[in-house]
């Protein structure tokens, strides 16, 4: 709680859901649990400056057409963007230092992992059509 001179007392919002817990831990077993997650995912984002650059060089190869909006878009929701920056920063001395080229291997990779996971799905939705359209003739010839 802060007391400063001029201001009345405050208190933080963790602060708030601490006691909140310590006097009923009934209402919500898991909080410490989901406090824990919540923070160990923030702790495995980039920065806010890395990722800043990397929306900004996003931005960069959709206006020189090396990528789409399609791909900027799936490029932005995917997990992995999230770690590989993370890697990326991690490696680095200094965060700024993260260069176009490293942004570059991140795009590369992710679109790399999404081209993998289509072409499984096409194997699969292929081998499903091939076996329905051979069932189809077995019963034809019947």
């Amino acid at each position: 709680m802060n007391t400063r001179p001029g201001s009345g007392p405050w208190c933080t919002f963790g602060r708030y859901q601490n006691l909140a817990w310590l006097k009923k831990p009934s209402l919500c077993l898991d909080f410490k649990l989901r406090e824990l997650v919540a923070l160990c995912t923030a702790a495995l984002r980039p920065t806010q400056g890395t990722w800043d650059r990397f929306l900004r060089h996003l931005d960069t190869l959709q206006k020189s057409q090396k990528i789409n909006s399609d791909e900027v878009t799936a490029i932005l929701v995917s997990a992995m963007s999230d770690r590989l920056l993370r890697e990326a920063e991690s490696t680095e001395e200094d965060i700024g230092d993260i260069d176009a080229v490293t942004l570059d291997e991140v795009v590369d990779r992710v679109k790399a992992s999404y081209a993998a996971d289509s072409e499984k799905r096409l194997q699969a939705v292929t081998a499903a059509y091939d076996s329905a359209c051979l069932k189809h003739k077995v019963k034809s010839k019947q």
